[in-house]
C-alpha cells in the first residue's frame, strides 16, 4: 500500500502553540496530529508549522518570517502528495496594514510559485488544500497585537 504524504505548513496554529499555557501542545492535540490519527495508517503527516510565519514577503522587517522559502524547501525535501496550507493569522498584524484581498493574493502567489518551483525541480506538484485560520479574538490573550483585525479575520 502506498503511503500518502501530507505536508501541513503554517504558523503557530500549525506548530501547536497554546495561547493559554504559552507552550507547544502535545503531538496528538495539535491539528496535524489529530488529522493524522483520523486518517490512519496510509498517511504520513509532516508537520511544518513555525510561529511568526506569514504570507507577507517583507515580514522580516517586523520580526516575523515570510513562508515562501521554507515552503519551497519543505516541498522539495518531502515531496508530499498533498499540501495543507494554513497561513494568514500573522498577516493581520496592524503594522502590515494588509487588506483581506492582499493576504489572499499573497497565498495565491505562494501556491503559484510552489507549482513553478516543482516544475523547475522536476517533482510533482502536491494537491493544495487552503485552510482559513481561526477568527481572531481581540479579547483573547493576543488581542492587543491584533487590534482592529477581528472583523477582517
Amino acid at each position: 500500500m502506498a503511503i500518502n504524504k501530507v505536508l501541513c505548513f503554517g504558523d503557530s496554529n500549525t506548530w501547536g502553540y497554546s495561547p493559554t499555557t504559552g507552550q507547544r501542545m502535545s503531538a496528538d492535540s495539535r491539528w496535524p496530529g489529530v488529522m493524522g490519527n483520523l486518517l490512519g495508517e496510509p498517511y504520513q503527516i509532516i508537520e511544518a508549522g513555525q510561529p511568526g510565519r506569514t504570507t507577507f514577503p517583507s515580514s522580516s522587517s517586523f520580526g516575523l518570517s515570510s513562508g515562501i522559502d521554507a515552503l519551497l524547501q519543505d516541498t522539495q525535501k518531502h515531496q508530499p502528495d498533498c499540501l495543507v496550507l494554513m497561513l494568514g493569522t500573522n498577516d493581520f498584524y496592524p503594522k502590515f496594514q494588509l487588506a483581506v484581498e492582499q493576504i489572499s493574493d499573497n497565498l495565491e502567489r505562494m501556491v503559484v510559485e510552489l507549482d513553478q518551483h516543482c516544475v523547475k525541480q522536476g517533482i510533482a506538484s502536491p494537491k493544495v488544500l487552503l485552510v482559513a485560520p481561526p477568527a481572531i479574538d481581540e479579547t483573547g490573550p493576543f488581542g492587543l497585537h491584533f487590534k482592529g483585525s477581528q472583523a477582517k479575520s
